[in-house]
């Protein structure tokens, strides 16, 4: 049950998040935080990761629903299970960050990201992300880290 709180928790932090930037910030408006380190701006994503296939944002969305109930799934099934905690974990983190890219996607038709990182490598300072890209990028990375784990066993 633990694991659906963590998953809602998400959810609801990256929505409030959006909600504001929404109302409050002026698109693509740069203004650096946290001593340089972030940049908060606020753009729209139509597309996947960095933006991909952003003129099929139909496709897009229906890949993220099927990604979603396939990782919603797997969670399903490891209830009960022992010894899956860190992947339970992993899931949890995934489903709380897609969730919330995935309503964007249904109802606003682009997802909301609102900060990127101060670094001197542009193609990185670029990105824009939001709180659910990192919990989600964060989950696939304890997955595969529980996979070698488990592998070698």
């Amino acid at each position: 049950m633990i694991y659906f709180f963590i998953s809602a928790g998400i959810f609801l932090t990256d929505c409030v998040i959006k909600h504001f930037v929404e109302k409050k910030l002026e698109y693509n408006k740069s203004e650096k935080k946290f001593n340089n380190m972030i940049i908060i701006r606020k753009v729209y994503n139509k597309g996947g990761a960095l933006n991909a296939l952003e003129n099929k944002q139909e496709f897009v969305a229906g890949f993220s629903a099927a990604l979603m109930w396939s990782v919603i799934a797997t969670q399903f099934l490891l209830i009960g299970r022992k010894k899956t905690g860190l992947l339970k974990l992993a899931l949890s983190f995934i489903i709380g960050g897609g969730a919330s890219n995935l309503y964007d996607r249904m109802v606003r038709k682009y997802v909301i990201d609102y900060f990127s990182f101060n670094v001197k490598i542009k193609k990185i300072k670029d990105i824009v992300f939001n709180i659910s890209d990192l919990f989600i990028f964060t989950g696939v990375g304890i997955a595969a880290f529980y996979s070698i784990l488990t592998d070698r066993k």
